[in-house]
C-alpha cells in the first residue's frame, strides 16, 4: 500500500513499493510470479475508484 500528497507522488511511491517487494523476493531466492493481467498505463480521471463487491450466498 502506498500514498502521497499528490496523485503523481502516490503513483511513484507505489512503484517504489513494488520494486522493493521484487528486490526482497529476489534476495530470499523466491520466484517472481508472472503478471496475471496487462499493466495499466493510466486511469481515466472520471473513474470513481469504487469497486463492486459480490458476496457468495451464505
Amino acid at each position: 500500500m502506498s500514498d502521497g500528497e499528490t496523485e503523481e507522488e502516490a503513483l511513484e511511491n507505489g512503484k517504489d513499493a513494488v520494486l522493493a517487494w521484487v528486490a526482497a523476493r529476489m534476495d530470499m531466492g523466491k520466484k517472481i510470479p508472472e503478471p496475471k493481467t496487462k499493466p495499466i498505463d493510466y486511469v481515466e480521471a472520471d473513474v470513481s475508484g469504487r469497486f463492486p463487491v459480490i458476496l457468495g450466498e451464505a
